[in-house]
């Protein structure tokens, strides 16, 4: 989607493996669309469930940054409601991301730059997952900004200082641009409740001064659990295939005088659960519809328009998946000034046009957003 880059949502809950029936989203968007700077921030495997504005009432700048205690953390998270929110951050890292699926929470920060896709890879990443979800055994070791440094891949993990009176860990890697292949902290690993963990993970800081374990540890110290906060979106959903429910929510934006941002929404038959002996059940999303507002400069030319849609320029095109999965990808673009993306892996050809034409927008003001984006 050019600045709507869905294609880095759909990379970091995990790597369970698809459903056939299900739609790989980021397969489709990475090999069908060839979206620019497609690279991980929520996983192939998950239920991905992500992708609405979680952006609570006003937006996910103005959060305070004392302290605040954690009692019991939930089993599970619901995906339109936002469980938790940063505290205190470097101010430069003023783009913010939030993802949330019933297995996991990502809040990402990152900086700001009018040149990247307002939902590119964050500088640093805080996954927390809820009470009785381990931290997955496969979990990269180090941000996915590290395969760039030329560095051997190889990690230490060593007791770091308790967090919140918790215990605490440090992971190192040689992988690590600009490190000289030297062992560099690149996540901070810790219980913030009786058995539920959190992982902070981070990239490229160099325009941040200062020791990154002190970093990590102040951000680690100061997280807002409990936060609460419904998740707003700026459209609702009139035509929903049958059997399709929200299964997560996800935004990005990036300071409000900057007008960018985006959101997306995703359906799945079924939602994302975590069994008592460890075991996922996963699904794909079966629908992803994003929207934001239009930047110029930022379209893709892999997506130009190649057709119209009820007076509208769009993109359309078909991807056609080994394991049998065809997913039909719809970008429309100057939709009262936004861009939308609808993609879908139930129904025929025809069911994104039929989304688009059931969606009811509701403009930038965050006021006029919904709680209840599903009929």
């Amino acid at each position: 989607m050019g600045t709507h880059d869905i294609g880095s949502v759909i990379d970091e809950m995990g790597r369970e493996p698809m459903p056939a029936s299900m739609v790989d989203v980021k397969r489709a968007l990475r090999d069908g669309r060839r979206i620019r700077r497609t690279r991980r921030l929520v996983s192939a495997g998950t239920v991905a469930a992500a992708v609405a504005l979680a952006v609570s009432g006003a937006n996910l700048l103005g959060h305070r940054a004392e302290p605040v205690s954690v009692g019991s953390a939930p089993r599970s998270f619901d995906p339109l409601v936002r469980y938790a929110g940063f505290g205190w951050l470097p101010a430069k890292l003023s783009r913010r991301t939030t993802l949330t699926a019933v297995d996991q929470l990502t809040l990402g920060a990152g900086v700001a730059d009018p040149k990247r896709p307002v939902a590119d890879d964050p500088e640093l990443s805080v996954r927390i997952y809820p009470a009785g979800r381990p931290i997955p055994q496969n979990l990269d070791q180090g941000p996915p900004w590290t395969s760039a440094s030329g560095c051997p891949a190889d990690h230490r993990t060593e007791r770091a200082p308790a967090v919140r009176g918790r215990s605490a860990s440090w992971v190192y890697s040689r992988g690590v641009a600009g490190s000289h292949c030297r062992l560099t902290v690149v996540q901070l690993r810790w219980q913030y409740s009786p058995g539920a963990w959190a992982v902070i993970a981070i990239g490229d800081l160099s325009s941040v001064t200062g020791d990154r374990r002190d970093l990590l540890r102040r951000v680690a110290q100061t997280l807002r659990f409990g936060v609460n906060e419904p998740v707003r979106m700026p459209f609702q959903v009139g035509y929903v295939p049958q059997g399709q429910h929200v299964t997560g929510t996800y935004g990005a934006e990036e300071p409000p005088d900057s007008g960018r941002w985006l959101a997306t929404l995703l359906l799945s038959p079924r939602a994302r659960t975590w069994a008592p002996d460890r075991t996922a059940n996963t699904s794909q999303p079966s629908v992803a519809i994003t929207l934001g507002p239009t930047v110029p400069g930022m379209q893709s030319p892999d997506l130009a328009p190649d057709t119209t849609v009820d007076g509208h320029p769009a993109y359309t095109s078909t991807l056609n998946h080994p394991s049998g999965v065809t997913t039909h990808l719809l970008n429309v673009y100057g939709v009262q000034g936004f861009e939308v993306d609808i993609q879908t892996s139930v129904g025929a050809t025809g069911t994104p046009v039929r989304i688009l034409r059931g969606l009811r927008l509701l403009g930038s003001d965050r006021a006029a957003w919904t709680t209840r984006p599903l009929p």
